[in-house]
């Protein structure tokens, strides 16, 4: 016959594993952030949302690229007229026909100033370092808000603005905007 301690016993290792159980599948399972209608709004161009706009919705808002190349893990990447003429706006677009990321040309806009998009995002941008790095030119990304800014901090002025739709660090380095990006500085070797 069982006692009431055996039961109190039964009934703690029950609830013990449970919590173990819980806490194992929280770990295990991928980070996806879903994105809040403010955050959405922050993230998104034009009316275009990566995550959720499609290539029909870019074409019917931008109208006809003036170009397209495929890229690695069959992405296609459509260009559209920017303020600089040369120096076109880009959409990265997936194999399920959606937006993936823009890259929005700031050169020259100085209506936006690092220090002032920051203060409007809130919070501290993660820096990464990539190919202009010697130049003073970094990767401002932020995760949460789904933007990035590729930007002088220094000179305060923002040369390319991303969209894309938030997540975290392994996540955004896995796009194609974050091609030769790292969150450590990479030593560089040139041959005199």
């Amino acid at each position: 016959m069982i006692n009431k301690r055996q039961i109190i016993l039964l009934i703690f290792v029950f609830i013990v594993v449970i919590g173990v159980v819980s806490f194992i599948y929280t770990r295990s399972s991928p980070t996806t952030t879903t994105p809040s209608s403010s955050t959405q709004k922050e993230c998104s161009w034009n009316g275009l949302a990566p995550g959720t706009s499609t290539r029909e919705e870019l074409i019917q808002a931008l109208g006809s690229p003036t170009s397209e190349k495929a890229i690695d893990d069959n992405k296609d990447v459509l260009s559209f007229p920017s303020e600089n003429k040369y120096w076109p706006n880009e959409v990265t677009i997936t194999t399920q026909n959606t937006i993936e990321s823009i890259r929005v040309r700031r050169f020259g806009d100085e209506n936006r100033s690092l220090s002032e998009e920051t203060k409007k995002l809130g919070g501290e941008p993660t820096m990464l370092y990539g190919p202009d790095t010697m130049s003073d030119i970094y990767l401002f990304v932020f995760l949460q808000k789904g933007v990035a800014f590729r930007a002088n901090k220094e000179k305060n002025t923002i040369y390319d603005s991303y969209y894309f739709s938030p997540t975290t660090i392994e996540g955004f380095l896995q796009l194609s905007i974050a091609s030769g990006y790292s969150v450590t500085q990479q030593k560089q070797n040139y041959a005199l």
